[in-house]
Protein backbone atom coordinates (compact mmCIF):
# COMPACT_ATOMS: atom_id res chain seq x y z
CA UNK A 1 0.00 0.00 0.00
CA UNK A 2 1.17 3.74 -0.67
CA UNK A 3 2.08 5.97 2.24
CA UNK A 4 -0.69 8.09 1.02
CA UNK A 5 -3.05 5.92 2.74
CA UNK A 6 -1.55 6.06 6.16
CA UNK A 7 -0.89 10.19 5.08
CA UNK A 8 -4.76 10.63 4.99
CA UNK A 9 -5.20 8.43 7.88
CA UNK A 10 -2.95 10.54 10.03
CA UNK A 11 -4.54 14.30 8.71
CA UNK A 12 -8.24 12.65 9.36
CA UNK A 13 -7.32 11.91 13.13
CA UNK A 14 -5.36 15.45 13.10
CA UNK A 15 -8.30 17.25 11.80
CA UNK A 16 -11.43 15.07 13.39
CA UNK A 17 -10.28 13.07 16.04
CA UNK A 18 -8.59 15.15 18.48
CA UNK A 19 -5.63 16.28 16.47
CA UNK A 20 -1.81 15.98 17.30
CA UNK A 21 -2.46 14.52 20.79
CA UNK A 22 -4.53 11.87 19.42
CA UNK A 23 -2.16 11.15 17.19
CA UNK A 24 0.65 10.94 19.28
CA UNK A 25 -1.31 7.94 21.27
CA UNK A 26 -2.30 5.75 17.86
CA UNK A 27 1.13 5.91 16.50
CA UNK A 28 2.61 5.09 20.42
CA UNK A 29 -0.04 1.99 20.33
CA UNK A 30 1.30 0.90 16.82
CA UNK A 31 4.94 1.14 18.27
CA UNK A 32 5.63 4.11 15.52
CA UNK A 33 7.45 7.43 16.27
CA UNK A 34 6.13 10.36 16.15
CA UNK A 35 8.74 11.77 14.55
CA UNK A 36 8.13 8.98 11.39
CA UNK A 37 8.09 10.89 8.17
CA UNK A 38 5.59 9.33 5.71
CA UNK A 39 6.40 9.45 2.17
CA UNK A 40 3.27 9.20 -0.03
CA UNK A 41 4.57 7.31 -2.95
CA UNK A 42 6.52 4.83 -0.84
CA UNK A 43 5.61 1.32 -0.70
CA UNK A 44 4.54 0.48 2.92
CA UNK A 45 3.37 -2.94 4.25
CA UNK A 46 -0.43 -2.85 4.13
CA UNK A 47 -0.08 -4.56 7.74
CA UNK A 48 0.79 -0.99 8.52
CA UNK A 49 -2.38 0.48 7.57
CA UNK A 50 -4.16 -2.10 9.03
CA UNK A 51 -2.86 -1.43 12.29
CA UNK A 52 -3.00 1.84 12.42
CA UNK A 53 -7.06 1.34 11.67
CA UNK A 54 -6.56 -0.92 15.02
CA UNK A 55 -4.53 1.43 17.05
CA UNK A 56 -7.20 3.87 15.98
CA UNK A 57 -10.09 2.41 16.79
CA UNK A 58 -8.65 1.13 20.33
CA UNK A 59 -7.82 4.96 21.17
CA UNK A 60 -10.78 6.56 19.76
CA UNK A 61 -13.66 4.06 21.38
CA UNK A 62 -14.49 3.01 17.89
CA UNK A 63 -15.28 -0.15 15.96
CA UNK A 64 -12.50 -0.45 13.43
CA UNK A 65 -15.71 -0.67 10.95
CA UNK A 66 -16.07 2.81 12.25
CA UNK A 67 -12.85 3.95 11.71
CA UNK A 68 -12.88 2.64 8.05
CA UNK A 69 -15.86 3.83 7.58
CA UNK A 70 -15.33 7.28 8.31
CA UNK A 71 -11.53 6.98 6.47
CA UNK A 72 -13.60 6.50 3.51
CA UNK A 73 -15.53 9.81 4.11
CA UNK A 74 -12.78 12.09 4.92
CA UNK A 75 -10.78 10.80 1.82
CA UNK A 76 -13.31 11.55 -0.61
CA UNK A 77 -14.70 14.38 1.16
CA UNK A 78 -11.86 16.05 2.42
CA UNK A 79 -7.96 14.47 1.25
CA UNK A 80 -8.72 13.45 -2.05
CA UNK A 81 -10.80 16.50 -2.89
CA UNK A 82 -8.11 18.77 -1.72
CA UNK A 83 -5.40 17.00 -4.36
CA UNK A 84 -7.50 16.19 -7.50
CA UNK A 85 -10.00 18.85 -7.57
CA UNK A 86 -9.68 18.29 -11.45
CA UNK A 87 -11.11 14.74 -11.48
CA UNK A 88 -14.13 16.38 -9.23
CA UNK A 89 -14.78 19.08 -12.00
CA UNK A 90 -15.41 15.72 -14.45
CA UNK A 91 -18.70 14.73 -12.69
CA UNK A 92 -22.23 15.88 -11.59
CA UNK A 93 -23.30 13.09 -10.27
CA UNK A 94 -22.51 10.39 -8.26
CA UNK A 95 -23.43 7.77 -9.87
CA UNK A 96 -21.00 9.16 -12.59
CA UNK A 97 -18.30 9.41 -10.17
CA UNK A 98 -18.37 5.80 -8.98
CA UNK A 99 -18.27 4.86 -12.31
CA UNK A 100 -15.22 6.79 -13.54
CA UNK A 101 -13.50 5.41 -10.46
CA UNK A 102 -11.90 2.79 -12.49
CA UNK A 103 -10.31 5.51 -14.64
CA UNK A 104 -9.40 7.80 -12.42
CA UNK A 105 -7.27 5.40 -10.46
CA UNK A 106 -5.22 4.69 -13.60
CA UNK A 107 -5.17 8.34 -14.38
CA UNK A 108 -4.10 8.78 -10.37
CA UNK A 109 -1.76 5.92 -10.00
CA UNK A 110 0.27 6.09 -13.85
CA UNK A 111 3.33 7.48 -12.46
CA UNK A 112 3.58 5.59 -9.17
CA UNK A 113 5.66 2.58 -9.69
CA UNK A 114 4.34 -0.85 -8.08
CA UNK A 115 0.58 0.94 -7.30
CA UNK A 116 -1.94 -1.67 -7.40
CA UNK A 117 -5.41 -0.03 -6.77
CA UNK A 118 -8.33 -1.75 -6.79
CA UNK A 119 -10.98 -2.48 -9.91
CA UNK A 120 -14.00 -2.49 -10.12
CA UNK A 121 -16.98 -4.29 -12.56
CA UNK A 122 -20.00 -1.89 -13.01
CA UNK A 123 -24.01 -3.07 -13.36
CA UNK A 124 -27.04 -0.66 -14.18
CA UNK A 125 -29.78 -1.86 -14.85
CA UNK A 126 -31.82 1.38 -14.44
CA UNK A 127 -31.02 4.99 -13.75
CA UNK A 128 -31.35 4.41 -10.05
CA UNK A 129 -29.43 1.43 -9.37
CA UNK A 130 -25.79 0.27 -9.36
CA UNK A 131 -23.92 -3.08 -8.56
CA UNK A 132 -20.17 -1.59 -7.89
CA UNK A 133 -18.20 -5.50 -7.91
CA UNK A 134 -15.21 -4.69 -5.79
CA UNK A 135 -11.99 -6.24 -6.64
CA UNK A 136 -8.64 -5.98 -4.82
CA UNK A 137 -6.24 -8.53 -2.69
CA UNK A 138 -7.11 -6.54 0.53
CA UNK A 139 -10.76 -6.76 1.05
CA UNK A 140 -11.20 -3.36 2.70
CA UNK A 141 -14.85 -3.40 1.73
CA UNK A 142 -15.89 -0.84 4.93
CA UNK A 143 -13.28 1.56 3.59
CA UNK A 144 -15.21 1.43 0.03
CA UNK A 145 -18.20 1.48 1.48
CA UNK A 146 -17.54 4.65 3.59
CA UNK A 147 -16.16 6.20 0.14
CA UNK A 148 -19.38 5.40 -1.31
CA UNK A 149 -21.10 7.00 1.24
CA UNK A 150 -18.73 9.71 0.99
CA UNK A 151 -19.67 10.08 -2.99
CA UNK A 152 -23.26 10.69 -2.00
CA UNK A 153 -22.52 13.34 0.63
CA UNK A 154 -20.40 14.90 -1.49
CA UNK A 155 -22.77 15.34 -4.45
CA UNK A 156 -25.77 16.15 -1.99
CA UNK A 157 -27.52 12.83 -3.21
CA UNK A 158 -29.54 9.96 -0.60
CA UNK A 159 -28.89 6.66 -1.55
CA UNK A 160 -29.29 3.01 0.07
CA UNK A 161 -25.51 1.25 0.26
CA UNK A 162 -25.86 -2.45 0.56
CA UNK A 163 -22.79 -4.94 0.63
CA UNK A 164 -23.43 -7.85 -1.42
CA UNK A 165 -22.05 -10.87 -2.74
CA UNK A 166 -20.40 -10.85 -6.19
CA UNK A 167 -20.09 -13.68 -8.76
CA UNK A 168 -17.60 -12.00 -10.65
CA UNK A 169 -13.98 -13.70 -10.76
CA UNK A 170 -12.03 -11.97 -7.81
CA UNK A 171 -14.11 -10.06 -6.43
CA UNK A 172 -14.04 -9.85 -2.85
CA UNK A 173 -18.01 -8.36 -2.95
CA UNK A 174 -19.87 -6.02 -4.09
CA UNK A 175 -22.35 -3.10 -3.40
CA UNK A 176 -25.69 -2.06 -4.38
CA UNK A 177 -26.25 1.56 -4.40
CA UNK A 178 -29.48 2.37 -5.00
CA UNK A 179 -29.97 6.45 -5.56
CA UNK A 180 -33.31 7.90 -3.98
CA UNK A 181 -34.10 10.73 -5.95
Amino acid sequence: MKGIILQCGVEMVKDQFGGADTLKKILAEMGISEEKKIVIFEDLPDKMSLDFIKAAAKVLGLTEDEVMLAFGDYWVNVFAYRKYRVVYAKYKTAKAFLIGMDQTHAWATQSIDGATPPQFIFESSDDDTLLMHYISARHLDKILEGLIKGVLRYFGEKGLVERIESDKPGASCAFKITFQR
